[in-house]
């Protein structure tokens, strides 16, 4: 999933880009939205929280180091490839 001028959603709502399987994640847990020359991550409301680098936040400036956790979900570190491809890696 690659992103773009347009929101990436995170949550277990069958309409999200990436949609969580996880009793722990919200309808609409958290987006990714474009700031400027990156990207940031923004909790929306979720009851569980959104972590960055395993630090509850509620928007974070996303940065090729970080490990995005969503739920049970976790999404390993953008270092090393293209910082707008999100998909998880086995």
């Amino acid at each position: 999933m690659v992103l773009g001028g347009e929101p990436l959603s995170f949550g277990r709502k069958s309409d999200n880009g990436i949609v969580i399987v996880s009793p722990s994640a919200s309808r609409l847990h958290a987006e990714i939205l474009s700031e400027g020359a990156g990207f940031g991550l923004h909790d929306r409301d979720s009851r569980n929280g959104t972590y960055v680098n395993e630090q509850r936040v509620t928007r974070h400036v996303l940065r090729p180091n970080d490990c995005i956790r969503i739920g049970d979900e976790t999404f390993p570190p953008l270092h090393g490839r293209d910082r707008t491809d999100l998909r998880k890696r086995p």
